[in-house]
């Protein structure tokens, strides 16, 4: 007899920014369960008294891909995009639920093409991901522009090194969407308090908040970065954070497109390539830590 109360996870992490997976495809969660789920993310995400994560992910049907990922971040708001994420979505379907090499994810930033890449021995190497269109125009984003300081001659709509003004502080920001939001400040010491950066996520700019990199170049191929996510704090990595770097750099002049950038994140590298407003592409690996069962009735 199946016990009820018993739900299976598997916990996986993207260099180093760790999620628990919900496999829901075929029924295997009813909605009863997700709900529940949803609502105690909090004590889930809890290393102390939970299985401890960065957010939580569920594997659904889809109707217009292979599947889909539906993501929220450990304070319970839902995210549209993950690129760390979809890389282990990507790993976990290709060794449990499907038996091809290239595949479509839908998102709430619309469907992703993945490409699993193999080493010599045939195990999954690397994750690559079709990230999407970049979006720079601030009128498409939800930013409040009358907190941020514009030069007079933008014509974009582009907020590239811009003020921004917090506590008589000035931030020179650039801010990028992929799906979901970046505010990117280039920094020459990356060895400083990253809480500063909670002030930008709840900033009057970003009524739904934002994200924040801090970059550092190191040259026109590597830059290295920290990353502040919405709702969840300072993580190991990014891959948004990374893709939104990565085009920052590009329009404030360090790097170039149709070029492999490798950004330098805590937890991992991860090697991104801007096509020049065309659609960006972000390559990482993805690793399995354990499979697990909780019980419903825990929580």
């Amino acid at each position: 007899m199946i016990d009820s109360r018993k739900v299976k996870f598997t916990k996986m992490h993207g260099c180093g920014n760790n999620f628990i997976i919900f496999d829901c495809l075929n029924n295997k969660n009813n909605n009863k369960k997700i709900n529940l789920i949803i609502k105690n993310i909090n004590k889930l995400c809890n290393i102390n008294i939970g299985i401890g994560a960065d957010g939580i992910v569920f594997i659904l049907n889809s109707n217009i891909a292979d599947a889909a990922m539906k993501i929220f971040n450990k304070d319970g708001s839902e995210a549209k995009m993950c690129g760390n994420a979809i890389r282990c979505v990507a790993k976990y379907m290709f060794d449990n639920l499907i038996n091809k090499n290239i595949f479509n994810i839908e998102t709430l930033s619309g469907i992703k093409k993945v490409w699993i890449e193999k080493d010599c021995n045939k195990s999954i190497s690397k994750v690559k991901v079709d990230m999407g269109k970049v979006i720079m125009d601030y009128k498409l984003m939800p930013v409040n522009i009358n907190f941020i300081e514009l030069k007079k001659n933008n014509k974009d709509n582009f907020i590239v090194s811009e003020n921004l003004y917090i506590n008589n502080y000035k931030y020179l920001i650039t801010c990028v969407s992929l799906g979901n939001y970046h505010c990117v400040i280039f920094k020459n010491d990356l060895n400083f308090d990253l809480s500063q950066a909670k002030l930008i996520e709840h900033h009057k700019a970003f009524p739904d908040g934002i994200n924040v990199e801090f970059v550092k170049i190191i040259d026109n191929n590597n830059i290295e970065i920290r990353v502040w996510e919405r709702g969840v704090g300072e993580t190991f990595s990014c891959g948004t954070g990374s893709c939104a770097s990565v085009v920052a750099a590009v329009l404030n002049g360090y790097c170039k497109t149709n070029t492999d950038i490798l950004v330098k994140n805590i937890g991992g590298d991860l090697t991104i390539n801007y096509q020049d407003k065309n659609n960006i592409f972000m390559t990482g690996t993805a690793t399995k830590i354990f499979d697990g069962i909780f019980y419903l009735d825990s929580m």
